[in-house]
């Protein structure tokens, strides 16, 4: 019972996260709850014993806060396995210190400004729809990309 008290709790924290401390808190805060539910689920059967239910309290709290530092350190090995993208990777890849970021920046001007406009411009309308900004930034940022090869073709590098 404590567990899925948890585990539920976990997962109603766990919409928008785009950090890994983020995830980390979140796996705290699914240990907390299993904590709590565990004493309280104690006091409601009377505490049979105040020991017992220290040391079952205290190792869930342990487990919930190791399995979010754990989840936390797999999370790019379980992205990659099962091609699930998170708000965390999609933030690494709209890092604008990337390589690929530098080299269009460089060969491309024009492109890449007009790809940052094109980029906060899409996250804000995706937010207004309820649709996913981080997403829809990410796709404007890489729309142009290609533009790396030829850039002298196109007037707005010139």
């Amino acid at each position: 019972m404590a567990l899925a008290a948890g585990a539920v709790v976990a997962v109603l924290f766990t919409h928008d996260i785009r950090t890994r401390a983020r995830l980390a808190k979140v796996g705290m805060v699914g240990a907390g709850t299993q904590f709590l539910a565990t004493w309280f689920i104690a006091l409601a059967q009377g505490l049979p014993d105040a020991g017992t239910t220290a040391v079952s309290s205290g190792s869930i709290l342990a487990n919930g806060l190791v399995v979010g530092l754990l989840i936390s350190g797999l999370l790019p090995f379980v992205e990659g396995r099962f091609k699930v993208l998170t708000g965390i990777r999609l933030l690494e890849m709209a890092d604008l210190n990337q390589a690929i970021f530098k080299r269009f920046a460089l060969s491309a001007p024009g492109s890449y400004n007009h790809s940052l406009t094109v980029g906060t411009l899409a996250e804000s309308a995706a937010e207004f729809i309820s649709a996913d900004g981080l997403l829809a930034r990410v796709g404007a940022l890489f729309h142009d990309i290609g533009k790396i090869n030829k850039p002298q073709s196109l007037v707005e590098n010139l």
